[in-house]
């Protein structure tokens, strides 16, 4: 009987370990204000992702989106405001994305969208969805708030042992944000369609 019991209180302590260990990496792969991942847990899912993408011979895009001109929206409308927008721009990813999309805030006011099985295409027409929804409505109370977005784009395969792939769609999908906000803000671009 002792015994049993023992056995009870040892299976519940390791059944609170692993709640704990749960919440803790939750803790430290979430965003603080927006409750999407951080850059962190954005990493670990796109390392994941990529690795089923080389299984399944699949597409995997990034989207890289970046709220213009939001430093000034922040002094202007002040800083709570400022984080109340980062607050709803991450409900507008959520309503313009699907289930198996991973959102996350990747710094300040760049967030990050990973598209599993998406091609170019499709990745383009997801971003364009967000920028359109974005700029059709006032977000925390204020008109005119739009984005730019860098997408890129990889196609993959179990023998394909490249590395850093994931270093390889930040850098991408990061340079065609710059080239998106070079050109007036407002707008989304590929990779693969930027011209020097």
């Amino acid at each position: 009987m002792m015994e049993l019991e023992y056995q009870n209180e040892l299976e519940a302590c390791y059944a609170q370990i692993e709640q704990l260990k749960k919440e803790l990496h939750n803790e430290i792969t979430r965003d603080y204000l927006t409750k999407i991942y951080n850059r962190r847990g954005l990493h670990e899912k796109c390392e994941y992702l990529i690795e089923v993408a080389k299984r399944d011979g699949s597409y995997l895009s990034v989207a890289l989106i970046e709220i213009d001109y939001f430093d000034e929206l922040s002094n202007q409308h002040g800083h709570p405001k400022g984080d109340e927008i980062l607050q709803e721009f991450a409900v507008i990813l959520q309503k313009n994305t699907r289930k198996v999309d991973i959102l996350g805030r990747f710094d300040g006011e760049k967030f990050m969208v990973i598209m599993p099985n998406t091609n170019k295409e499709d990745a383009i027409m997801v971003s364009e969805r967000i920028r359109n929804f974005t700029e059709s409505q006032p977000i925390a109370s204020i008109e005119g708030i739009t984005i730019s977005g860098g997408i890129a784009t990889i196609h993959v395969n179990i023998s394909d042992h490249t590395p850093h792939y994931h270093d390889k769609l930040n850098l991408s999908a990061d340079d065609a944000l710059y080239q998106a906000k070079k050109h007036g803000s407002n707008r989304v671009l590929h990779f693969d369609d930027l011209s020097y």
